[in-house]
């Protein structure tokens, strides 16, 4: 367990004062952009600033009239899901979604330990990297867990891989990666989905790349998020026009809004990511693709590139 200093209370961080209001979407970017940091990579350490779909995505998650159920949000690879997914976890654990809710439990889902373990470590790289944080957040490694005792919340990573998820009470689930499931269940994401049915307000959080068929869970969930059954469920898909050119610059830019953030003209990521696009296109060309919607198995290019779109369901 990683070490803490004395327990006073940082100004600003874990605010237990009661109220029965919910957090705003301008609070949790707030307290995202005052008290973490980047986790990993060349600008680690320094302040996490959102970028403008992140924000996007937060005031559509806290600032739901109705209330925010389940939250959908399906985007290529290298678009700093998982970064967000810690964020919004510390945000449960000791940010403003933590206010009036003690002695709760979060839990992030994936389906295999080290997928599990990704939220996990994004989040306890954003505690060490605060000293404020530091103090107040205990730091279970082994066990994938994280404590905010003053309050008693924690949160611990689960995957498919581990058969825990019976007699759970989630208040927040994030699953990391729903994508990868084949075929229409999950006996891991069911079992958290029902336990949260015992709490207030609770809230899924599925971040992940899209299925790759129609049959499997969470293009099911995606359809019927699209249906508008129930309005406690959001749906974004980040995706192209299945007709529009997969290694167009423009087309990826419309399927991964990050790159319009942290790879602008003249980055050297905006000259890698044109290279690999070329490479990609070199690769798949003599495939002679079907379009997806004639029968034929669309080629999933996210798995020759990370950066491309690929062919698959769009925005209703």
């Amino acid at each position: 367990m990683a070490k803490r200093g004395s327990q006073r209370r940082p100004s600003g961080v874990g605010n237990t004062k009661s109220s029965d209001k919910r957090p705003t979407g301008r609070e949790v970017i707030g307290f995202v952009e005052k008290f973490l940091r980047i986790p990993d990579g060349p600008h680690a350490g320094q302040p996490l600033i959102l970028a403008p779909w992140q924000k996007q995505e937060i005031h559509r998650i806290y600032d739901n009239p109705v209330g925010t159920r389940r939250a959908i949000i399906s985007t290529a690879r290298k678009n700093a899901k998982t970064t967000l997914c810690g964020a919004l976890l510390l945000n449960h654990l000791c940010g403003p979604s933590a206010r009036n809710r003690p002695n709760t439990r979060l839990y992030s889902s994936g389906q295999s330990r080290d997928q599990a373990a990704l939220t996990f470590d994004q989040a306890r790289k954003m505690v060490l990297w605060n000293p404020d944080l530091r103090q107040i957040i205990s730091i279970k490694e082994s066990s994938k867990i994280l404590r905010y005792d003053e309050l008693g919340i924690e949160y611990k990573a689960l995957s498919s891989e581990a058969h825990t998820a019976q007699g759970l009470n989630p208040v927040l689930h994030i699953c990391d990666e729903l994508g990868q499931v084949v075929g229409p269940h999950s006996d891991l994401f069911e079992a958290l989905e029902l336990a949260t049915g015992a709490q207030r307000d609770p809230l899924t959080v599925i971040i992940s790349t899209q299925s790759a068929a129609d049959s499997d869970l969470l293009s099911a969930l995606i359809d019927d998020g699209f249906a508008g059954h129930d309005p406690h469920t959001l749906v974004s898909l980040y995706s192209a026009p299945k007709d529009a050119d997969p290694f167009a610059e423009a087309t990826i830019r419309l399927a991964n809004r990050a790159s319009t953030v942290h790879e602008p003209r003249g980055d050297p990521g905006h000259g890698r990511r044109r290279s690999q696009a070329a490479s990609a296109r070199s690769v798949v060309s003599p495939l002679h693709l079907e379009p997806a919607d004639s029968g034929g198995k669309p080629v999933r290019l996210t798995e020759c590139l990370g950066c491309l779109p690929w062919p698959g369901r769009t925005a209703q």
